[in-house]
């Protein structure tokens, strides 16, 4: 099967490694890539797989759009040269072949010739009925012979005008189908996150629309919480397998997508708010530790050092952290805790200049070069040396920060990071260049 499809129309700025990791990502249905031969004047490319299941995964998948551009994909086909010879070397085989076989043939027709000739010159018993039978035979064999190579061309000649029909018109149906969501969340979990819905989207429309099941597969909800400001909405219902089938769906309130994600507690993690300003991550570090008796694997601030993400080592007591918050002071202040939904994004420190919003999409969805998945969302400003990363999976973050990366030549550094502790505000320190 044919490892290597031809791109064309590949956007001027598109570069060599951003192609390979287009190639190799997750949305796309992509693998592994052998090689890429990249002609940049005439924004071309040839792109050979590991697998030829990548390529047909591809082709399905079509249109594929890099930078707002889709480009145009094929299988590369026997116009090629080298194809072109090895069609060639086949269709003389396949002409040595039949010759042969017709040698064959001949020769056996020859041979019951002089067999029936010593037969009657030796007087044996043979009937004209068996010389009939024997010329019936003959006859019987070479039309066989014929008739064989007939039906092996007629089927290769059917075979091959079948698949290519079938190929054209499944592209074509490709390009005009939307879609489909790849996600499929495997877990056991009653609640979800939604996001992406306009800011004129009223919470009983949400609402309404996750309880029709003919809808949106949902179904009976037990309790809901819409956080305006960071846009979000956590719905729970009363069945785990009705959020499983909405997490299968995609779904469109008021002509815009939605991002459904699970919404899944961290027993490890406490997010804390009521800090003042002075406070260090290694001042709370040391208190939950000294307090709460409790191993601390990272303190994460927010950008205002108001809010904490605080990480434990094995999962914590809930409660017990909240009873030693509201039995101690921390510089003055009785600190409160709530829970935290696992971590599904990250912040990537130290990007070189001029990075673009599609390349670092496209290298954290390369599974193969970062660990990571599909990206639900890039924030990143021009202005600023860090970006967040918002995986549409948070089973691949804690795999994206336990590997070393290097995006467009420059090391970069990558950690969790919680959606609770807001976006990012503009930073006044030069990113690094490259």
């Amino acid at each position: 099967m044919n490892r290597e499809i031809e791109v064309s129309d590949i956007p001027e700025s598109a570069t060599k490694d951003m192609l390979l990791n287009f190639f190799e990502s997750e949305r796309i249905g992509g693998g592994p890539v052998a090689n890429i031969t990249y002609n940049e004047s005439d924004r071309t490319a040839v792109v050979t797989f590991e697998s030829p299941e990548s390529v047909n995964t591809i082709l399905r998948r079509q249109p594929c759009i890099l930078q707002g551009r889709a480009m145009i994909m094929r299988v590369r086909t026997y116009a090629d040269e080298d194809c072109m010879t090895s069609v060639s070397a086949m269709t003389s085989e396949s002409a040595m072949t039949s010759e042969s076989a017709m040698t064959s043939v001949s020769a056996m027709t020859f041979e019951s010739a002089m067999t029936f000739e010593s037969a009657m010159t030796s007087e044996s018993a043979m009937t004209s009925e068996s010389a009939m039978t024997s010329e019936s035979a003959m006859t019987s064999v070479s039309a066989m012979a014929f008739e064989s190579a007939m039906t092996s061309e007629s089927a290769m000649t059917s075979e091959s005008a079948m698949t290519s029909e079938s190929a054209m018109t499944s592209v074509s149906a490709m390009k005009c189908a939307s879609i489909k969501k790849d996600y499929e969340w495997k877990g056991d979990t009653t609640s979800i996150c939604v996001s992406g819905f306009k800011d004129t989207t009223s919470e009983d429309n949400c609402i309404y629309y996750f309880e029709n099941n003919k809808r949106s597969g949902g179904g009976e909800i037990s309790s809901h919480q819409m956080n305006r400001d960071e846009g979000y909405i956590i719905i729970t219902f009363v069945r785990s397998t009705d959020a499983a089938e909405v997490m299968r769906r995609s779904h469109t309130i008021d002509g815009v997508s939605l991002t459904v994600r699970p919404y899944v507690l961290d027993k490890k993690t406490v997010f804390v708010t009521g800090l003042t300003g002075g406070i260090s991550e290694d001042t709370l570090l040391n208190f939950m530790e000294v307090k709460a008796k409790a191993d601390v694997k990272f303190v994460l601030l927010s950008e205002d050092k108001t809010k904490a993400v605080v990480e434990f080592e094995h999962p914590c007591d809930f409660h017990q952290i909240k009873e030693v918050c509201a039995k101690y002071k921390l510089e003055g202040v009785h600190l409160v805790v709530g829970q935290v939904p696992k971590c599904s994004s990250v912040k990537v420190t130290g990007l070189p200049s001029n990075i673009s919003e599609d390349t670092l999409r496209l290298y954290f969805e390369n599974n193969c070069r970062s660990g990571g998945g599909i990206v639900e969302m890039v924030e990143l400003d021009p202005n600023v040396a860090v970006c967040l990363i918002y995986f549409q999976d948070d089973q691949v973050v804690e795999e994206v920060c336990r590997r070393s990366h290097v995006i467009e030549n420059t090391r970069v550094e990558v950690c969790p990071y919680h959606r609770c502790l807001g976006k990012l505000k503009a930073e006044k320190k030069e990113r690094a260049s490259s």
